[in-house]
């Protein structure tokens, strides 16, 4: 429907100059309100939606591109009060990637790889952060009931109950000595673990 020759062209510049992202990303307005105008709004969808699938041929990213671009037209009416309404964005969009100067296109291109690189990164390192948060809590642990009952047994007569404060410094003994990590919360998890037993 849209893979007409003024695709074509645009799908030449964008191979032989375009970003080529291989992270795939969703087009969000946090990513649409880094740009400015509706050139490099053009050129983001084209360049993620490029990422989003295997089929990078200009027909594929033709049809893809644009039954994006209409979906994404709630958001690109939002943009900076660059586009009127729902049709302009439609007409807008075809009448870049049919009539969009190579020179033009080429001199776009380092805002438009820095800024989604940038993107890119500072997700990435949220992503890093937030799993190496979840990693270290994955590595935590809390006492478990027989080491509990180990540390009864070696430290009071049956029957026999420990002070919280003494049995929280045995345990945290216990783990010093093992060379293991307790959680943030074990304190609270270890009491509710007492209670249950009535210890």
């Amino acid at each position: 429907m849209f893979h007409d020759e003024n695709f074509k062209n645009y799908h030449a510049m964008w191979d032989e100059h375009g970003v080529k992202l291989t992270s795939k990303l969703e087009i969000t307005q946090d990513i649409l309100d880094q740009v400015d105008g509706q050139n490099e709004v053009c050129d983001i969808i084209w360049a993620i939606n490029a990422a989003n699938q295997s089929d990078k041929s200009s027909a594929n990213l033709s049809t893809t591109v644009m039954g994006q671009i209409r979906k994404l037209s709630h958001l690109l009416l939002n943009h900076k009060g660059k586009f009127k309404n729902h049709r302009s964005v439609e007409k807008r969009a075809l009448s870049h990637y049919k009539t969009d100067p190579q020179n033009s296109f080429i001199q776009r291109q380092p805002k438009i790889r820095n800024m989604l690189e940038g993107y890119i990164n500072k997700n990435s390192i949220d992503r890093n952060n937030t799993r190496s948060v979840a990693d270290s809590l994955a590595q935590c642990e809390i006492p478990t009931w027989d080491e509990i009952q180990a540390i009864y047994k070696e430290n009071a007569k049956p029957g026999e109950r420990i002070a919280p404060d003494r049995l929280k410094e045995l345990i945290e003994k216990l783990f010093q000595e093992q060379e293991r990590k307790l959680r943030p919360n074990w304190w609270e998890e270890t009491l509710k673990i007492l209670r249950r037993i009535g210890k």
